[in-house]
């Protein structure tokens, strides 16, 4: 069985440097249909549609503005905590991507472990204990059975947690086992319960997210999986289909869910791949129409270099000048005797000569 180590997905966060008006998502960077531009009574954040026919419930609108605080299961308080992070809306949620993601099919076997690195069992709850430590402390702990022996979960201080479990139910747990004598144990784990006839590997990759102070991972994931069931579906795509296809990106809505909950390692890569393209894609756009707004208000004085004021600036160097220099200081000398403004990029490795380059390019200027 081979070794699992978490999967960290990227350093990279969107950010939310475009600005088109109010129908605008700026952190998909999509301008969205007009239908979903809609406000109420109760604020600009939600549409109630309709009432159910059952009791009467108002029914929240799909749309991105929604707070977080009226999707089912997140609340109030925990609204309040998840604003720790600038969580507020349910745009807020989707845009919240994992910092990594943590195996949790369940497949280790107890050959498998190292101590402090990450693995995850399944197993079925043979034994479940409470007691209070000489410190004060509760301590729970749950014995389960499991390929290749027994381990233990322990929690410290959550006496709420025994009432969820029973001897007989299966399990799936994920962290980091230590040995405790001849047991492995799992320090206060991650846990997923499973239902009768479950497949304990349909899920194989746990999400990880960014927290802040007071804000634990059950709270993100529940906003995340609200905001997801919310309004996935109407997130507007940024790609024609046929770039879609071109580029072999996923669409939005399937990149959103399994940027959050992953059906594979494939799928972790393909999501962030759709996530990163669009994000270098709109920056590439807006550094685009900035320079077509700038040639178009400025005209830049024409600098011409000819062959004796580039003689004269070459012999200040105490060497010659190499190919690949020449050929720059020629691109620049261009540049320099155009009427639009240069904007250009030196680009070269440690030692290739940029310094000369650019002192040669502020001479030309002079």
């Amino acid at each position: 069985m081979r070794k699992t180590r978490p999967v960290t997905a990227w350093r990279w966060r969107p950010t939310n440097n475009f600005s088109c008006g109010t129908d605008v998502e700026p952190r998909l960077g999509l301008r969205l249909p007009a239908a979903h531009v809609k406000h109420s009574r109760m604020g600009p954040h939600a549409t109630l549609a309709c009432m159910d026919g059952a009791g009467g419930s108002p029914v929240l609108e799909p749309s991105l503005s929604t707070r977080l605080e009226r999707l089912p299961g997140v609340g109030t308080a925990r609204a309040e905590r998840l604003a720790r992070l600038e969580l507020v809306t349910v745009r807020d949620a989707l845009m919240h991507f994992p910092r990594e993601y943590r195996d949790f099919s369940g497949a280790h076997t107890l050959a498998d472990f190292h101590a402090g690195e990450h693995a995850s069992v399944e197993g079925t709850v043979v034994d479940v204990g409470s007691r209070t430590l000489f410190s004060g402390r509760s301590m729970l702990s749950v014995v389960i059975d499991c390929a290749g022996g027994r381990v233990r979960a322990v929690w410290f201080n959550m006496p709420f947690m025994t009432r969820r479990f029973a001897a007989g139910m299966r399990v799936v747990i994920a962290g980091q086992p230590k040995r405790n004598g001849a047991t492995w144990e799992f320090p206060h784990p991650e846990v997923r319960w499973l239902a009768a006839g479950e497949d304990a590997h349909a899920s194989d990759w746990l999400a990880v997210y960014p927290l802040a102070e007071g804000v634990q991972q059950s709270h993100v994931r529940l906003a995340v999986q609200a905001a997801l069931d919310h309004a996935a579906g109407i997130c507007p795509e940024a790609f024609p289909e046929e770039m879609l296809a071109a580029k072999s990106l996923l669409p939005i809505e399937q990149a959103l869910r399994e940027i959050h909950r992953p059906s594979s390692r494939e799928m972790i890569d393909a999501a962030r791949r759709r996530f990163v393209y669009q994000e270098l894609f709109m920056l590439q756009i807006a550094l685009r129409l900035h320079r077509r707004q700038q040639g178009e208000r400025k005209l830049a004085p024409v600098l011409a270099v000819d062959a004796r004021l580039d003689s004269r600036i070459r012999a200040r160097f105490p060497f010659e000048f190499t190919p690949a220099q020449r050929r720059v200081c020629a691109e620049i000398t261009a540049d320099l005797a155009r009427q639009e403004p240069m904007n250009r990029l030196l680009q070269g490795d440690v030692g290739s000569g940029k310094t000369a380059i650019a002192v040669y390019a502020m001479m030309a200027a002079w």
